[in-house]
């Protein structure tokens, strides 16, 4: 569970959150049993003193997590919905709903129904963010909802 939390402080607000939740990314992924996570994690692309484009990030990463945890998948969906959808931080919340969308947005159709997934509940939680007050966060699960155009 705990490398949905640190990918979504990669994008904090405060700037010693984001280097430090990539340094722990990059001092767990040998852990991980993914050659491609752990390559992606030592690489200058995710050096924790440079910036991301986290968005694009996001999409690269669901990507390899789809590859390589098909089984975690639906957990990592669910622990963004609850608690990180109801989160304090608008930039958490925005991230959650960014890496919701990447994540079932890049799971082929063949493959949905194999991951126990809840796409009605995940949608009813993204439309729900429609509401925020937060423009960003509205947006971001716009996106998101958008990104789901095929389910």
């Amino acid at each position: 569970g705990l490398l949905a939390t640190l990918l979504l402080h990669v994008s904090d607000d405060e700037e010693i959150v984001k280097f430090q939740s990539k340094s722990t990314i990059q001092a767990i992924a040998p852990y991980l049993q993914s050659p491609d996570l752990t390559k992606l994690f030592s690489s200058s692309y995710f050096d924790p003193s440079r910036p991301l484009i986290y968005d694009e990030f996001l999409n690269r990463i669901s990507k390899m997590l789809i590859a390589s945890f098909p089984e975690r998948i639906n957990y990592y969906v669910m622990q963004c919905v609850d608690p990180y959808f109801k989160s304090e931080w608008v930039s958490i919340k925005a991230s959650a709903a960014t890496f919701v969308g990447c994540l079932l947005g890049n799971i082929s159709k063949e493959d949905r129904n194999t991951m126990h997934l809840n796409p009605g509940r995940v949608c009813s939680s993204l439309i729900l963010l429609l509401s925020e007050k937060s423009p960003e966060v509205r947006k971001k699960a716009a996106i998101a909802i958008a990104m789901l155009h095929t389910y």
